[in-house]
């Protein structure tokens, strides 16, 4: 049986947005469910229990908006504090700032670089309380004599 080191949610009426997300984030050990849009998104939240969301804006069917505004309106404090990562190629000066105000987490612009969205992906699950369990399965094993030399050199600072 494969080890996941957490799921994701992908919302998104584009199927190869939700094709690619799903490979990038398969290859790094991520479980992936997905839909095209967010009524069919918030009947899955509730039975998945998803470590993050990512999700399009604009969706026929439920909109991404909506979606995260059910979220952050649960009465289950689990489901509050789910990262969410909007996802959108709705170009406008106004789009980080509105995806703070509805209660998204981050924001990554379409069309989806892999580099990217991994970088907003990860920066979003770290400000998460599930960001723990995902630490250790992602750290390289390398040693930096340099920082080794500081730690010995502040760490009786520490005691």
């Amino acid at each position: 049986m494969r080890q996941f080191v957490g799921s994701c949610l992908i919302v998104d009426d584009v199927r190869s947005t939700r094709l690619a997300i799903r490979s990038w984030l398969s290859s790094l050990g991520f479980e992936c469910f997905e839909c095209g849009n967010g009524g069919e998104a918030a009947t899955l939240i509730e039975t998945l229990r998803p470590s993050i969301v990512v999700t399009d804006i604009d969706m026929p069917g439920g909109d991404g908006v909506q979606l995260i505004r059910n979220i952050r309106e649960s009465t289950e404090p689990e489901l509050i504090k789910m990262p969410v990562l909007v996802i959108s190629s709705l170009e406008d000066t106004m789009i980080e700032d509105f995806v703070q105000k509805v209660g998204g987490s981050a924001f990554a612009s379409k069309p989806l670089d892999r580099d990217q969205f991994l970088m907003a992906f990860f920066a979003t699950l770290r400000g998460s309380e599930c960001w723990g369990s995902f630490t250790q399965a992602f750290q390289v094993a390398t040693v930096s004599p340099k920082l080794r030399r500081y730690v010995a050199q502040y760490e009786a600072d520490w005691i």
